[in-house]
């Protein structure tokens, strides 16, 4: 935000809005929004007879660490179907989180809009979506862009 202020970079690609209160009069401009796609390898399906969503209880899972924007809305879908997943690691890191779930020992979730990404590069397979559970991504600009992104 120092840098906005100070005209140093135009803008912030965020998936959190502005806080309130905020010293520095920006705006959010949502860009996109994703539902949630939930990944696993063939190998680790195989060990459960059940559907989707219900499944995901048995499975281990890498989770996205607590301050993520996104956690508390997946966290509530799994509440919401009863699913208690068993965590086996978090992180604030995607690129370290990546490290972990390139072994295919557990279930991860990522935005829907790139899970082509997934499924081409790394041979994961698709074990179901949560529409409900919404992924959004802001440009956080000083001045209001005018350029007709999601202007309505």
């Amino acid at each position: 935000m120092a840098g906005l202020s100070i005209n140093k970079i135009d803008c912030i690609l965020t998936d959190q809005l502005l806080q309130l209160g905020s010293h520095v009069r920006a705006y959010n401009h949502l860009l996109v929004e994703s539902g949630f796609t939930f990944f696993a390898t063939e190998a680790l399906l195989k060990t459960s007879n059940k559907e989707f969503p219900q499944y995901l209880s048995g499975f281990p899972w890498l989770m996205l660490g607590k301050k993520s924007a996104v956690r508390m809305r997946l966290s509530s879908w799994l509440d919401k179907h009863n699913i208690s997943p068993n965590i086996v690691a978090e992180f604030d890191d995607s690129a370290l989180m990546k490290s972990f779930w390139q072994a295919g020992f557990c279930v991860f979730s990522s935005p829907t809009l790139i899970e082509k990404d997934f499924v081409d590069k790394y041979d994961f397979k698709i074990i179901g979506r949560a529409e409900e559970v919404k992924e959004q991504y802001y440009i956080i600009a000083i001045i209001e862009i005018v350029t007709g992104i999601n202007k309505q």
